[in-house]
């Protein structure tokens, strides 16, 4: 019974720490609202360090349409400019079943299958994207260390 006890602290104080490190300043963070006049949505640079270490900043880019027919505005969605394609989306504060998880920047994350990515997100059937886990929060992308992304802030443009 104590090396089960053991391994669940130890296991608890690794979920801990790496929400801890998802909040270290200057290892990740959003900028601000920007808008492309010709696509219509507006975007805003997530920028994060791979390694606590790393000078260089990566990024991707979290993309918001206030106005589409097709794509509501209850979602962000992350675009990763390496591999060219749409990975995951968050809800917003307009979204009326997760409204709560983006005020609080909570858990509430869908990631998109593989076999659904694409470089065009018109081309994603919304039925794709699975139903948003409350129990679950990406790492950073590349990191080895397990430390959790930064949600978006709830602010709009």
């Amino acid at each position: 019974m104590k090396p089960l006890l053991l391994a669940l602290v130890s296991l608890v104080a690794t979920v801990l720490l790496a929400r801890a490190q998802a909040g270290t300043p200057g290892r990740q963070a959003y900028g601000p609202w920007q808008y492309n006049k010709e696509k219509n949505y507006h975007f805003r640079e997530y920028k994060y360090k791979v390694k606590a270490s790393d000078k260089d900043y990566q990024h991707e880019y979290c993309i918001y349409y206030r106005n589409d027919a097709k794509i509501n505005n209850k979602w962000v969605y992350f675009y990763n400019p390496q591999t060219q394609k749409f990975w995951s989306r968050y809800p917003t504060v307009n979204n009326d079943q997760y409204k709560k998880y983006a005020q609080e920047r909570g858990e509430a994350w869908s990631i998109l299958p593989m076999q659904y990515r694409q470089k065009d997100l018109y081309q994603i059937n919304q039925k794709s994207w699975p139903t948003p886990r409350t129990d679950y929060c990406p790492t950073i992308p590349g990191a080895t260390d397990g430390t959790l992304m930064m949600a978006p802030p709830a602010d709009l443009p």
